[in-house]
């Protein structure tokens, strides 16, 4: 990430309420310009990394939080370009909810709440 001028930070504390309760959890990799998450999710196979895997979409979603994760597989491909995409993708789509807030007599789109981001992993 260094290469690309991407300013991260690893396993920098994100406070995200689990269960009603604060926490503090500590993803792989925080992208500081862009306040998006990196999770590395190299355990992938066995029925409870999948259910930890589950769990933490689930609480990063709750607390939406932006997350861009990455698997073993995408080692052998260009993973920078997956890091790259979730960056794209995330800042366009909070550019269309800031416009679509700065526009208050645009109705809202079916099936989703006025000014409600929408969240996505990228993978």
């Amino acid at each position: 990430m260094k290469e690309r001028g991407i300013d991260f930070t690893y396993e920098k504390p994100v406070a995200v309420v689990d269960n009603g309760k604060t926490k503090l959890w500590h993803p792989d990799f925080h992208l500081n310009d862009y306040h998006i998450l990196v999770e590395y999710l190299g355990m992938n196979g066995s029925p409870k990394n999948a259910r930890i895997n589950e769990y933490k979409r689930k609480v990063y979603e709750e607390n939406k939080l932006d997350v861009i994760e990455i698997y073993p597989e995408h080692f052998e491909r260009n993973w920078q370009d997956i890091i790259d995409r979730g960056i794209y993708d995330t800042l366009e789509g909070r550019l269309r909810d800031y416009v679509s807030k700065s526009q208050p007599d645009s109705p809202p789109k079916p099936g989703k709440q006025y000014g409600q981001r929408s969240f996505k992993f990228y993978s």
